[in-house]
Protein backbone atom coordinates (compact mmCIF):
# COMPACT_ATOMS: atom_id res chain seq x y z
CA UNK A 1 0.00 0.00 0.00
CA UNK A 2 0.81 3.34 -0.55
CA UNK A 3 0.37 7.04 0.87
CA UNK A 4 -2.93 8.71 -0.49
CA UNK A 5 -2.64 12.09 1.48
CA UNK A 6 -1.06 13.52 4.96
CA UNK A 7 -4.17 15.63 7.21
CA UNK A 8 -3.45 19.10 8.42
CA UNK A 9 -6.34 20.14 10.49
CA UNK A 10 -6.01 23.90 10.68
CA UNK A 11 -7.86 26.64 12.34
CA UNK A 12 -8.47 28.82 9.39
CA UNK A 13 -7.98 27.48 5.89
CA UNK A 14 -7.31 30.88 3.75
CA UNK A 15 -4.60 31.94 6.65
CA UNK A 16 -3.06 28.14 6.05
CA UNK A 17 -3.08 28.26 2.76
CA UNK A 18 -1.25 31.48 2.73
CA UNK A 19 1.06 30.10 5.12
CA UNK A 20 1.48 26.49 2.48
CA UNK A 21 2.10 29.20 -0.63
CA UNK A 22 4.78 31.56 1.70
CA UNK A 23 6.80 28.24 2.03
CA UNK A 24 6.79 27.62 -2.11
CA UNK A 25 3.92 25.07 -2.51
CA UNK A 26 0.97 25.88 -4.94
CA UNK A 27 -2.10 25.46 -3.13
CA UNK A 28 -4.94 24.15 -4.82
CA UNK A 29 -8.69 24.89 -4.13
CA UNK A 30 -11.00 21.26 -2.83
CA UNK A 31 -14.18 22.13 -1.70
CA UNK A 32 -16.53 21.50 0.95
CA UNK A 33 -17.39 17.55 2.15
CA UNK A 34 -20.66 16.06 2.41
CA UNK A 35 -22.36 17.19 5.40
CA UNK A 36 -21.27 20.45 5.66
CA UNK A 37 -19.14 20.11 9.08
CA UNK A 38 -15.33 20.32 6.85
CA UNK A 39 -13.48 22.26 3.73
CA UNK A 40 -10.26 21.99 2.48
CA UNK A 41 -7.71 22.82 -0.03
CA UNK A 42 -4.72 20.97 -0.95
CA UNK A 43 -1.28 20.68 -2.07
CA UNK A 44 -0.78 18.02 -4.81
CA UNK A 45 2.39 16.55 -5.52
CA UNK A 46 3.84 14.92 -8.38
CA UNK A 47 4.46 11.25 -6.89
CA UNK A 48 -0.12 11.74 -7.21
CA UNK A 49 0.03 11.97 -3.14
CA UNK A 50 -0.82 15.31 -1.57
CA UNK A 51 -1.59 17.03 1.58
CA UNK A 52 -5.15 17.81 2.92
CA UNK A 53 -5.83 21.33 4.25
CA UNK A 54 -9.05 21.16 6.37
CA UNK A 55 -10.66 23.30 8.62
CA UNK A 56 -14.05 22.51 10.52
CA UNK A 57 -16.49 25.09 9.32
CA UNK A 58 -18.27 25.54 12.34
CA UNK A 59 -17.34 26.56 16.17
CA UNK A 60 -19.56 24.14 17.33
CA UNK A 61 -18.82 20.20 18.40
CA UNK A 62 -19.32 18.33 15.02
CA UNK A 63 -19.68 14.58 14.86
CA UNK A 64 -16.81 13.86 12.89
CA UNK A 65 -13.81 11.80 13.34
CA UNK A 66 -11.50 14.80 13.59
CA UNK A 67 -13.33 17.15 16.27
CA UNK A 68 -11.15 15.30 19.36
CA UNK A 69 -7.83 16.69 17.38
CA UNK A 70 -9.16 20.45 17.39
CA UNK A 71 -6.89 21.33 20.38
CA UNK A 72 -4.11 20.04 18.67
CA UNK A 73 -3.87 21.41 14.93
CA UNK A 74 -1.07 20.37 12.93
CA UNK A 75 -0.17 16.65 11.17
CA UNK A 76 -3.22 14.59 12.38
CA UNK A 77 -4.01 11.41 10.04
CA UNK A 78 -3.16 9.85 7.14
CA UNK A 79 -4.82 7.63 4.37
CA UNK A 80 -3.12 4.62 1.87
CA UNK A 81 -4.77 3.90 -1.12
CA UNK A 82 -6.42 0.73 -2.28
CA UNK A 83 -8.10 -0.42 -5.93
CA UNK A 84 -10.60 -2.36 -3.88
CA UNK A 85 -11.47 -1.20 -0.80
CA UNK A 86 -14.02 -3.98 0.05
CA UNK A 87 -10.96 -6.82 -0.47
CA UNK A 88 -8.42 -4.80 0.97
CA UNK A 89 -10.93 -4.48 4.61
CA UNK A 90 -11.32 -8.53 4.19
CA UNK A 91 -7.23 -9.05 3.73
CA UNK A 92 -6.42 -6.80 6.97
CA UNK A 93 -9.04 -8.34 9.09
CA UNK A 94 -8.09 -11.39 8.40
CA UNK A 95 -4.77 -10.49 9.35
CA UNK A 96 -6.13 -9.14 12.62
CA UNK A 97 -6.86 -5.62 11.88
CA UNK A 98 -9.95 -4.13 13.24
CA UNK A 99 -11.25 -1.83 10.67
CA UNK A 100 -14.66 -0.81 9.75
CA UNK A 101 -16.84 -1.73 7.10
CA UNK A 102 -16.55 1.22 4.16
CA UNK A 103 -18.60 4.16 3.71
CA UNK A 104 -18.85 6.48 1.08
CA UNK A 105 -17.87 10.11 1.48
CA UNK A 106 -17.48 13.03 -0.86
CA UNK A 107 -16.81 16.82 -1.59
CA UNK A 108 -18.17 19.53 -3.77
CA UNK A 109 -15.52 21.48 -5.31
CA UNK A 110 -15.57 24.87 -5.75
CA UNK A 111 -16.62 24.57 -9.87
CA UNK A 112 -19.70 22.63 -8.49
CA UNK A 113 -17.75 18.81 -9.17
CA UNK A 114 -18.85 16.71 -7.36
CA UNK A 115 -16.41 14.13 -5.98
CA UNK A 116 -17.26 10.26 -4.90
CA UNK A 117 -14.68 8.19 -2.81
CA UNK A 118 -14.85 5.31 -0.36
CA UNK A 119 -12.97 4.92 3.24
CA UNK A 120 -12.83 2.71 5.95
CA UNK A 121 -11.52 3.93 9.04
CA UNK A 122 -9.63 1.68 12.02
CA UNK A 123 -11.42 1.08 14.70
CA UNK A 124 -8.48 1.51 17.64
CA UNK A 125 -6.91 4.70 17.41
CA UNK A 126 -4.27 3.78 19.69
CA UNK A 127 -1.72 2.52 17.34
CA UNK A 128 -1.93 5.44 14.52
CA UNK A 129 -2.84 3.33 12.12
CA UNK A 130 -4.01 4.91 8.61
CA UNK A 131 -7.38 4.99 7.19
CA UNK A 132 -7.94 3.55 3.89
CA UNK A 133 -10.09 5.30 0.88
CA UNK A 134 -10.83 4.34 -2.57
CA UNK A 135 -12.09 6.35 -5.76
CA UNK A 136 -15.54 6.44 -7.06
CA UNK A 137 -14.72 9.01 -9.12
CA UNK A 138 -11.59 9.49 -11.30
CA UNK A 139 -8.76 10.19 -9.07
CA UNK A 140 -7.66 13.40 -11.21
CA UNK A 141 -10.86 14.63 -10.23
CA UNK A 142 -9.92 14.61 -6.22
CA UNK A 143 -6.37 15.29 -6.79
CA UNK A 144 -5.27 17.93 -9.99
CA UNK A 145 -2.51 17.04 -11.86
CA UNK A 146 -0.53 19.75 -14.13
CA UNK A 147 0.24 22.64 -12.62
CA UNK A 148 -1.39 22.04 -9.75
CA UNK A 149 1.96 19.52 -8.79
CA UNK A 150 4.29 22.20 -9.57
CA UNK A 151 5.96 24.10 -6.72
CA UNK A 152 8.62 26.68 -6.37
CA UNK A 153 10.37 24.83 -3.65
CA UNK A 154 10.88 21.88 -5.93
CA UNK A 155 9.01 19.17 -3.55
CA UNK A 156 7.78 16.46 -5.62
CA UNK A 157 6.23 14.21 -2.83
CA UNK A 158 6.22 12.06 0.43
CA UNK A 159 9.97 10.90 1.30
CA UNK A 160 9.49 10.38 4.82
CA UNK A 161 6.34 10.34 7.41
CA UNK A 162 7.13 9.57 11.16
CA UNK A 163 4.44 7.98 13.31
CA UNK A 164 4.66 8.11 17.31
CA UNK A 165 2.60 4.76 19.09
CA UNK A 166 2.64 4.66 22.68
CA UNK A 167 3.69 0.53 22.24
CA UNK A 168 5.79 0.02 19.21
CA UNK A 169 5.34 -4.29 19.12
CA UNK A 170 1.64 -3.74 19.41
CA UNK A 171 1.19 -1.61 16.57
CA UNK A 172 4.77 -3.52 14.65
CA UNK A 173 2.32 -6.71 13.28
CA UNK A 174 -0.24 -3.98 12.55
CA UNK A 175 1.64 -2.07 10.23
CA UNK A 176 3.78 -5.08 9.02
CA UNK A 177 -0.22 -6.22 7.79
CA UNK A 178 -0.81 -3.12 6.14
CA UNK A 179 2.80 -2.39 4.12
CA UNK A 180 4.32 -5.70 4.81
CA UNK A 181 7.95 -6.55 7.07
CA UNK A 182 9.64 -3.53 8.27
CA UNK A 183 12.84 -2.98 6.10
CA UNK A 184 14.52 -2.21 9.37
CA UNK A 185 14.68 -2.71 13.23
CA UNK A 186 16.89 -0.56 14.75
CA UNK A 187 17.30 2.23 17.60
CA UNK A 188 13.63 1.40 19.21
CA UNK A 189 11.88 2.52 15.60
CA UNK A 190 10.68 0.18 12.41
CA UNK A 191 10.52 1.44 8.96
CA UNK A 192 8.83 0.66 6.28
CA UNK A 193 8.29 0.88 2.67
CA UNK A 194 5.03 2.99 1.83
CA UNK A 195 5.20 2.46 -2.34
CA UNK A 196 8.10 3.80 -4.46
CA UNK A 197 10.04 6.75 -2.86
CA UNK A 198 8.13 6.73 0.77
CA UNK A 199 9.17 5.27 3.90
CA UNK A 200 7.73 5.20 6.83
CA UNK A 201 9.42 5.70 10.78
CA UNK A 202 7.20 3.71 13.67
CA UNK A 203 8.54 4.53 17.21
CA UNK A 204 7.83 4.99 20.68
CA UNK A 205 9.21 8.60 21.71
CA UNK A 206 10.82 8.66 25.19
CA UNK A 207 11.20 12.49 25.61
CA UNK A 208 11.17 15.55 23.84
CA UNK A 209 8.30 17.25 21.53
CA UNK A 210 7.49 14.25 19.95
CA UNK A 211 6.66 12.34 23.38
CA UNK A 212 4.77 15.41 24.23
CA UNK A 213 2.30 15.34 21.30
CA UNK A 214 1.80 11.85 22.16
CA UNK A 215 0.90 12.09 25.39
CA UNK A 216 -1.27 15.02 24.76
CA UNK A 217 -2.69 14.14 21.49
CA UNK A 218 -2.24 10.50 20.96
CA UNK A 219 -0.82 8.25 18.45
CA UNK A 220 -0.59 8.94 14.86
CA UNK A 221 1.68 10.79 12.31
CA UNK A 222 4.13 13.19 13.88
CA UNK A 223 5.87 14.95 10.98
CA UNK A 224 6.80 14.53 7.20
CA UNK A 225 9.29 15.15 4.92
CA UNK A 226 9.17 16.66 1.41
CA UNK A 227 11.20 14.77 -1.47
CA UNK A 228 12.71 17.06 -3.74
Amino acid sequence: MRIDHLVFLVHDLDIAARQWARRGYTVTPGGTHAGGWTHNKLVCLGDTSYIELIAFRTAEAAPHRWNRFRPFPGLIDFAVRVDDIHAAVAKVRKLGLDYAAPSDAGRVRPDGVELRWRGAMPQDTTLGLPFLIEDLTPRNLRVPAGAARKHRNLATGIASLDIITPDLGAALPHFGALFGRAIELARGAAIFQAGPGTRITLRTPARGRAAAVLALRGAGPFEWKAAR
